[in-house]
């Protein structure tokens, strides 16, 4: 930028280049990348290294892993989910993610298979459908990094997220949490503003929920 500003010779080659460099640009050519890498992602989500066949071959219903708390962690959204699994148990087989020590029944009384995260991460490619169930709570800080290897369909029950970076970067489950979504999601703007007005008034104006919904392969 200083020897653009400064270096008339140089300042002229960039004019003088410019239209050949832009003519190598079009919607076209645009599109056609886009939709290359947008396959290429779709065929990683559906086909394991390892695997004999595509996941979407299988057989019956299709299997769904949902990834949330269910009672009796004390979490509107674990009641939520609690409500929604046999309905949904009509067109998918469903497993549940879940590390929680102890997990109820559905609210209807039945019981659906629950495993772990780790057993999830090993797992992952053998289910047609994944759900992560996210809210603004400490009961939702590990799907972050599960959803970048794993995409799924996100039901986001908060726009805002701050809360949970907040609590994540205060008790240090992960460093520099709030301030490094504050910058994927808001820029450098939103940390002057952390500066000067403090994590509270921070937590109330920036939602920090851009990488939630980028790596989501859909929201509801």
């Amino acid at each position: 930028m200083i020897k653009a500003l400064t270096d008339e010779p140089f300042r002229q080659s960039l004019r003088q280049h410019a239209p050949v460099q832009a003519a190598e640009f079009s919607w076209d050519k645009t599109a056609q990348r886009a939709l290359r890498a947008i396959e290429e992602r779709v065929g990683q989500r559906h086909m394991h290294p390892t695997a004999k066949h595509y996941v979407g071959a299988a057989v019956g219903r299709p299997r769904l892993a949902m990834v949330s708390p269910l009672p009796p962690e004390r979490t509107g959204i674990a009641d939520y989910v609690s409500e929604l699994l046999p309905t949904l148990g009509e067109t998918y087989d469903i497993t549940v993610i879940s590390d929680q020590a102890e997990v109820w029944p559905a609210a209807t009384g039945e019981r659906f298979a629950v495993k772990s995260v780790e057993w999830f991460e090993a797992n992952a490619v053998s289910f047609e459908r994944i759900v992560y169930q996210v809210g603004n709570s400490p009961f939702h800080a590990h799907m972050l990094d599960l959803m970048r290897r794993h995409p799924g369909v996100i039901v986001l029950h908060d726009f805002f997220l701050s809360s949970m970076m907040l609590w994540m970067e205060q008790t240090g489950y992960r460093q520099n949490a709030m301030k490094r979504e504050l910058v994927r999601s808001h820029g450098y703007g939103a940390l002057e503003y952390l500066s000067r007005e403090g994590w509270l008034a921070t937590k109330f104006r920036w939602p920090c929920s851009y990488d939630v919904v980028s790596n989501a392969l859909g929201i509801i």
